[in-house]
């Protein structure tokens, strides 16, 4: 990790501070960290310490910032601390320009002496000294509407600071009368948080009416548990969208929306302008998995159709597993770029026969793995329909929207590699495209994968090539 100028000063100069003090020792700086931040959050404290009853963040600031900034920043830093349960949490800023030292207070901050530090310091005994990412596991802090229904209905969550601008200028606009008639395109790749800011939003624009939120895919329970659970919104699904009595609503959400037929699309765009209400479009192109979303290009469309309409793209991923997002693309890609990631997180299994991939199935389930299949044609039968039977799960049309700490899916002899590239053949249902229905499943996973691949031995190799030695496979 490499750190830049001003932080160095900045941490130089509080050293050198504290260690003026005449209690000072150098013990007390014991089990600090500098600069960590949270794996696949990327949540950064400048000094942290950890120890058997309470845990000290120091911000370090090389120039003065105003009061507001200090304490949105420490705010959220306690929110994020707060789930290491059983512990006092102790935070303070350091200004290295003027050398002031401040506390978080009751939601404030306050001008402190060192002896306040130096005092917290001294009472903190059994320091940890392990691995930090042990106790700071993503899981703890990812929140997702659909299903994590009670925390999102709480407010246990916080938004990025792209997340908070966007939120901020329609509530702006919301409040100054200048959101009617008003078209948003807000799009971001898996993992970048369109989820979480579409429901915050369509839960904080309190108005006269309730929010309508289109969900182009199937509703799952967390869906019908969100609408009754509140009454800022209700989710409906796509199919019969273009019905929806639009006068009953205050705004509208559309969620996945590249995923809307070219015919809803039409229709909810004209009577949208009909009744001039505010639209929200979130959508992700590269999560298609039918040859007419491609075709549809619904992403141009909504600026065809609607050309004042105003764009914003979420590029920081907050949901992202590192790991898992490098292993997708080495599988679609053996020629992607080489990196040093481990994964440990990933499991390449094979059965030689269907009752044995059952049974696999079944003990991952056990284990808290979710069974992902894909989805089948309603027209014909094909090879793969034994995944929709072998055992109860979801499709990867069920799980749109949706996220999973642990996921297990299947591939068979659909399954092919062709010059380094991932290929498959033909899903009995041309519209479907099997290799975009296996990203779609895979990029539901929050924490743990398991292929499991079936009577397929050359491609259980090169998975497994995968799997065990990433950093061997280069371009």
């Amino acid at each position: 990790m490499e750190f830049s100028d001003h932080e160095i000063a900045s941490l130089d100069a509080f050293v050198s501070l504290i260690s003026e003090h005449p209690r000072f020792s150098i013990g007390l700086l014991d089990g600090f960290v500098f600069s960590y931040s949270i794996p696949h959050i990327g949540k950064e404290f400048d000094l942290l310490m950890i120890s058997s009853d309470s845990i000290v963040n120091i911000e370090l600031k090389s120039k003065r910032v105003s009061d507001d900034k200090k304490c949105a920043q420490l705010a959220r830093n306690n929110y994020y601390l707060s789930f290491i349960e059983g512990k006092k949490i102790e935070l303070f800023t350091f200004t290295a320009e003027s050398g002031d030292l401040e506390k978080y207070s009751n939601g404030s901050i306050v001008s402190c002496e060192m002896d306040v530090l130096i005092e917290t310091l001294l009472l903190a005994r059994d320091r940890f000294s392990g691995d930090y990412d042990e106790i700071f596991r993503e899981k703890k802090y990812l929140v997702s509407p659909v299903n994590d229904v009670s925390r999102f209905m709480s407010g246990g969550y916080f938004l990025t600071q792209q997340q908070q601008e966007i939120k901020n200028e329609i509530l702006r606009k919301n409040s100054e009368g200048a959101l009617r008639g008003a078209a948003y395109k807000i799009t971001g790749t898996a993992g970048t948080g369109k989820t979480l800011l579409l429901y915050d939003l369509a839960k904080s624009l309190v108005g006269e009416l309730p929010s309508c939120v289109i969900h182009c895919g199937q509703l799952s329970e967390g869906h019908r548990l969100l609408n009754s659970s509140q009454s800022s919104f209700s989710v409906v699904p796509a199919k019969g969208c273009e019905k929806i009595a639009l006068e009953d609503y205050g705004a509208i959400f559309i969620d996945e929306c590249h995923r809307l037929r070219l015919h809803q699309f039409n229709e909810v765009v004209r009577r949208i302008k009909e009744t001039e209400l505010p639209c929200f479009f979130f959508l992700d192109s590269n999560q298609t998995m039918q040859a007419s979303e491609i075709r549809n290009e619904i992403s141009s469309k909504i600026i065809e159709t609607m050309p004042n309409a105003i764009c914003k793209e979420l590029s920081k991923k907050i949901r992202t597993n590192k790991e898992i997002a490098a292993f997708v693309r080495r599988l679609f890609s053996l020629k992607s770029e080489s990196n040093q990631i481990r994964f440990e997180n990933i499991e390449v299994l094979y059965a030689g026969e269907i009752l044995e991939a059952g049974k696999i199935i079944e003990s991952y389930k056990a284990n808290g793995y979710q069974y992902i299949y894909y989805t089948p044609s309603q027209y014909k039968k094909w090879n793969s329909d034994i995944w929709v039977h072998i055992s109860e799960g979801y499709s990867t049309h069920d799980v749109i929207g949706q996220e999973f700490d642990r996921v297990i899916i299947p591939m068979d002899k659909n399954f092919f590699f062709e010059n380094g590239k991932l290929k498959s053949y033909a899903h009995p249902y041309r519209e479907y495209i099997l290799p975009k229905m296996l990203f779609q499943g895979l990029t539901r996973t929050r924490e743990r994968l398991a292929i499991l691949v079936y009577d397929n031995p050359p491609l259980f190799e090169e998975l497994l090539s995968i799997a065990m030695n990433p950093a061997a496979v280069d371009e």
